[in-house]
């Protein structure tokens, strides 16, 4: 909108696009081998207001407001995440055995349209979920925590693969095979993430847990494009996050005034310091200096 180019292509006309966000003031997404529209990015820092039953997001993602909340006392990068209005599932007794309670929230996607590219290379879904649970007892079922990729039937295209954990947050990464001929080139697939999370008593009893479940950084993309992402504080644009083609971030850390303190890199190991700085401000001038020293003569 102010001139800026978001799509180009290069000599193999391989496209290459950035996404501005954040009032169009900002790139929060840049992709090589991918176009336009195939490719997304959610950090939840910023978001339009304009509807009062639904949030608005980044590239125009609506979701309605009963699907959750912005929490800002949880988050993985920036200031805030989504959290997930989760439903309850009591076990239920069949004949021979019963199916165990669990704990469920959805979120619908922005639902993209399938291009020979994508066909082609497939759908990758990658995201960073925490889960806090109120009740202390029960934090060992966050290891049990499953994140699926369904469509609006219910049906699951993939089960997430828990990648890497740092902290609180666990990153999870599915991939969509879109080759079966039920995904059609011109169609839209319209994919959600479903998160399970399995009652404290797995042996038939009747204890849900009690948890909030949320979901930050979302980055969805052609299995074969290469994406950065960034966040930034929507009140100075100041860079918070810059995330690499796996979802991992180097984060910024500034003082008070605004200047860069420190750098921390996160892998799959945990989060590392790779640079900190520390401004001296001397609180009694020093003597002896050149101003102060008598000329020589010669």
């Amino acid at each position: 909108p102010y001139g800026d180019p978001l799509i180009e292509k290069n000599i193999l006309e391989i496209p290459s696009v950035v996404k501005m966000g954040y009032q169009q003031t900002s790139p929060y997404l840049v992709a090589a081998n991918a176009d336009y529209e195939e490719c997304q990015f959610e950090s939840f820092e910023n978001n339009y207001n304009v509807h009062a039953s639904q949030w608005e997001f980044e590239d125009r993602w609506r979701l309605d407001k009963t699907a959750g909340s912005i929490n800002t006392d949880h988050y993985h990068s920036g200031s805030r995440s989504f959290e997930l209005s989760g439903d309850e599932f009591p076990p239920q007794f069949i004949p021979g055995g019963f199916i165990p309670g669990y704990l469920a929230g959805t979120l619908a996607l922005k639902p993209i349209g399938i291009t020979d590219h994508l066909k082609e290379a497939g759908l990758t879904i990658q995201c960073w979920v925490k889960v806090a649970f109120s009740d202390k007892k029960d934090a060992g079922l966050e290891k049990k925590t499953s994140v699926h990729v369904v469509k609006p039937d219910g049906k699951v295209m993939d089960v997430a693969e828990k990648i890497a954990q740092t902290g609180e947050w666990c990153l999870y990464k599915a991939y969509v095979n879109l080759q079966p001929g039920s995904y059609k080139v011109g169609e839209y697939i319209e994919p959600s993430l479903l998160i399970k999370i399995p009652s404290a008593d797995g042996a038939g009893g009747s204890k849900e847990p009690i948890a909030k479940v949320m979901v930050d950084d979302i980055l969805v993309k052609p299995f074969d494009a290469k994406v950065n992402a960034f966040v930034y504080d929507p009140a100075n644009l100041r860079l918070i996050t810059q995330f690499d083609d796996q979802l991992f971030g180097t984060h910024y850390q500034y003082n008070l005034e605004g200047k860069l303190l420190r750098v921390v890199s996160e892998t799959e190991q945990g989060f590392k310091t790779v640079e900190e700085r520390h401004v001296n401000l001397p609180k009694i001038p020093r003597d002896g200096g050149m101003a102060d020293q008598e000329p020589s003569g010669n």
